[in-house]
């Protein structure tokens, strides 16, 4: 019985532990247990009747390939799927994927943060311009031209760290072919992964608190006298930009486990969802932006023009939502 046992075990070890996995696992357990039972019943000694099941159920190798294209797509060989013939993760090589990959987290969250933020003042110097703070009879629109410059310079610092960030992460691009992650180091690294999440879930909850209080600046200017819609605007998109920190550092924390372990964001569905989402935020807010510039310099319209910005965020909000919602629901 343990042989049986032992074998479907070993049949199944390149899968992820999903309920679907799990449930033909045990079924196909239970049908050979029972094979076994009534061949131990007409006389058949162990090893006999061991043999016998095991060329009965012979197609047990196909069930497992066509559950294995189900749980990862249609790609016989999926880059996350772990086998028999992917190489063997070692315990340094995950931890040290685990370090680069929380800090690579931490510079893309600078590098965001860096970014929103020179929205922000851009649309603060902007604003403040348009007040006639910058207003020296040299210089038209000072503030929206400073604003831009500023903007630009957070955009490039913000790039670079993308860049930089990359780089350190190109010398675990092996782990998108796949990998074989032995038994007690997934315990480790299952054991972490769960001891970290109230971190991530305490993460989460402040972020989504940060965005929640963001649109407040901005209702106070209508009981605020003197608290201009230029400064409220700049205080909730720096406060959306230390949220989006939080989500990036602590979701980059996480997915480093996600990865070694095979769970979770890595199906399928969620991989084309962001391959989606992204391509579309890669030309929506490149647009805004430029939209923005024109009225700006072409119209003069700095102000009101910076509200393209939360108008574009907040409908890519939905757009995103809804997307993954349909992906999700045709699983």
């Amino acid at each position: 019985m343990d042989t049986i046992k032992k074998y479907l075990d070993n049949i199944f070890a390149g899968l992820p532990n999903t309920d679907p996995v799990l449930k033909t696992k045990q079924e196909l357990l239970t049908a050979m247990e029972e094979k076994y039972n009534a061949l131990k019943n007409e006389g058949q000694t162990d090893n006999e009747a061991v043999g016998a099941v095991i060329t009965q159920f012979g197609n047990v190798d196909e069930i497992v390939k066509q559950l294995g294209m189900q749980q990862m797509g249609t790609d016989p060989n999926p880059p996350h799927v772990a086998g028999p013939n992917l190489p063997l993760l070692k315990e340094e090589e995950a931890r040290a994927y685990i370090s680069a990959n929380r800090n690579a987290g931490l510079l893309i969250g600078l590098g965001v943060f860096l970014i929103i933020s020179g929205v922000a003042l851009m649309v603060f110097l902007a604003g403040m311009g348009d007040s006639g703070i910058f207003s020296d009879g040299k210089i038209n629109d000072a503030g929206g031209v400073i604003g831009v410059i500023v903007m630009f310079l957070f955009i490039a610092i913000g790039v670079g760290l993308f860049i930089f960030s990359g780089i350190q992460m190109e010398r675990f691009k092996y782990l998108e072919k796949g990998f074989t992650l032995p038994d007690n180091l997934r315990e480790e690294i299952s054991r972490k992964y769960d001891k970290q999440t109230p971190s991530f879930t305490a993460a989460i909850i402040i972020g989504v608190g940060l965005c929640i209080l963001s649109p407040v600046p901005v209702l106070l200017t209508a009981v605020i006298s003197g608290f201009e819609g230029y400064a409220a605007v700049a205080i909730l998109l720096l406060l959306i930009a230390i949220a989006v920190f939080i989500f990036i550092k602590a979701g980059t924390a996480r997915e480093s486990y996600q990865r070694l372990l095979q769970i979770e964001d890595y199906s399928p569905e969620k991989v084309a969802a962001d391959k989606v989402t992204g391509a579309v935020a890669g030309v929506v807010f490149p647009l805004a932006a430029l939209f923005y510039l024109y009225l700006g310099f072409f119209r003069g319209l700095w102000h009101p023009g910076w509200l393209i910005f939360p108008v574009v965020g907040i409908l890519f909000g939905i757009f995103s939502t809804i997307y993954e919602t349909i992906k999700k629901s045709g699983k």
